[in-house]
């Protein structure tokens, strides 16, 4: 068998359903609730999945692979989520190492917990304007990525999403509320980050730790404040530019970052610091901070700043 068509009355796949045919495609309709996690068992020449299923039960991994892992469909290549998929399952496409093609529907707002989780094959990811969370594990040892574009609507990244790419650059959107520790971990590639998000908060640690090759962190426009611990112990850290904008910087916020050299402040008037833990580990005497030529007297005199070398743009 190498063509199916699923009825419109069908909203379960129960066990072995398709189990060793020849398929090569399959629509998952829109009414289907249940996916056994054997229904695709031997499906070895499925090569594309159209995903249109609006309320899909999740998969828990630890019990069992999920239903396309690469050891019950090994040639799927190519995923496309629907236009009226709400949420991508969690777990769905976890293990599915031969993905190298992926759509997200214009209606996604959520992306689970590990559900491209080990997809080796992506190169790239484009998260559209809809999504809004994007949960734990979701793209986690996804290795081949070197591209990650994310919507204008995100507000939320949960822990470690996306563990271990191989991104050089990231811009994050102004809508982004909340970053949690480790979404970007290990990114041994990432050298620039374009932190865009206008009041964001972040975890107990760095969302980029263990990203010792990223050097330049560049706060946008209208960024207001800087999270704690956005860049917690990164002693690759070099450079940093703050927006005019900023007028807050969090809690240990740079704490540890030995290498710290540049520091661009575009604000007119010094930040207020409540403490030296910002910049704790930081030597303020080597480090050059470039800020207005109208505000260096101002630097020079602020019980914070007037440590750092202070020169005019």
């Amino acid at each position: 068998m190498t063509s199916v068509t699923i009825g419109s009355s069908i909203t379960a796949l129960p066990s072995n359903v398709f189990s060793r045919t020849g398929i090569t495609s399959i629509i998952i309709p829109e009414q289907i609730a249940n996916i056994d996690l054997e229904a695709f068992e031997g499906t070895n020449r499925l090569e594309t999945v159209y995903f249109n299923a609006v309320n899909c039960a999740d998969f828990m991994p630890a019990f069992a692979h999920p239903p396309f892992h690469n050891t019950r469909s090994p040639a799927l290549k190519t995923v496309v989520i629907g236009d009226k998929v709400i949420k991508i399952p969690n777990s769905i496409f976890s293990g599915v190492t031969t993905l190298t093609s992926l759509t997200i529907g214009s209606s996604v707002t959520e992306i689970g917990d590990r559900s491209f989780n080990g997809c080796t094959g992506l190169t790239s990811i484009v998260i559209p304007n809809s999504v809004q969370t994007i949960g734990p594990f979701a793209f986690n040892g996804c290795a081949n990525v070197t591209s990650i574009t994310l919507g204008s609507e995100l507000n939320t990244i949960r822990q470690s999403a996306f563990v271990g790419t191989r991104i050089t650059e990231l811009t994050l959107p102004e809508n982004l509320t909340r970053l949690w520790e480790g979404s970007f971990e290990n990114s041994t590639r990432l050298r620039t980050v374009n932190f865009n998000a206008v009041n964001c908060e972040v975890g107990v640690g760095s969302p980029f730790k263990g990203s010792q090759a990223l050097t330049n962190i560049i706060f946008g426009p209208n960024v207001r404040q800087i999270p704690a611990y956005v860049a917690f112990q990164l002693i690759g850290l070099e450079s940093i530019t703050f927006g005019s904008r900023v007028n807050q910087i969090g809690d240990r916020a740079f704490y540890g970052c030995i290498a710290l050299e540049e520091i661009v402040n575009n604000a007119a008037r010094p930040q207020v610091m409540i403490n030296a833990m910002f910049f704790e580990g930081v030597d303020k005497s080597l480090c050059t901070v470039r800020v207005p030529a109208a505000s260096v007297n101002a630097y020079k005199a602020a019980n914070f700043w007037k440590d750092f070398q202070i020169v005019a743009q």
